[in-house]
């Protein structure tokens, strides 16, 4: 095949993956860390932009907005289990865009195109012991305050209790009894990290200016 063959194919290939990549970027991820007593981590949140404008969301959100909890991680820093690590994700993520709701959030505040606060049903993480009384479940809650505008204190929640069911990977698959909780405002603001969409865009501009020099050449 000829070289001008090649060339005409490789520039509708890079086209071809920026098109897909940006559809895909119109999500963003927002990480928030947490550092309180006892445990650290952060939490990524998958956000549908720009339809996801302003405002405080509470199981209506607007048409096309779609708030998903995307990764959770956790190390436990005191305690018998000081050390241990455990991670969180939906097992459908990535998923096309659904109902919120299916997302295990109950609420979220959006302010300047940023997450402010999101409340989240307790997430059940991996055992930590070979008993079922060695459990964590995280949860994010957020205290909104009603004035204008608005604003709220967000809290990460660590539950130890028990388990009364396990499957094969040691996970908790039914919850027990919360035996106590460990409430933090030791929250950071939500900062977005980049996608993998977004650097493919960046490399496929990157790409077509290369072409497009050695063209010239």
């Amino acid at each position: 095949m000829s070289k001008h063959f090649w060339q005409l194919f490789l520039r509708g290939a890079i086209a071809s993956a920026c098109l897909m990549l940006g559809f895909a970027a119109q999500a963003a991820t927002f990480r928030q860390a947490f550092d309180p007593p006892n445990f650290a981590g952060f939490a990524d949140l998958d956000v549908s932009l720009p339809q996801c404008s302003d405002g405080y969301f509470v199981a209506v959100y607007p048409a096309g907005c779609a708030v998903f909890l995307k990764l959770v991680n956790v190390t436990i820093q005191d305690g018998l289990d000081a050390g241990t690590v455990f991670t969180w994700a939906p097992p459908d993520f990535p998923a096309p865009i659904k109902a919120p709701v299916g997302s295990g959030i109950s609420e979220v505040l959006i302010a300047g195109g940023v997450p402010q606060g999101v409340t989240v049903e307790p997430l059940i993480p991996l055992g930590t012991g070979p008993t079922t009384a060695d459990y964590y479940w995280l949860q994010y809650d957020f205290d909104l305050l009603f004035t204008e505008p608005f604003s709220g204190i967000q809290k990460v929640l660590l539950w130890t209790g028990t388990c009364s069911a396990v499957d094969n990977s040691d996970r908790c698959v039914e919850g027990g009894e919360a035996l106590n909780s460990i409430a933090a405002t030791e929250v950071g603001p939500f900062v977005q990290v980049p996608e993998p969409a977004t650097l493919g865009l960046l490399l496929g501009g990157l790409g077509a200016g290369w072409l497009a020099r050695r063209r010239r050449k």
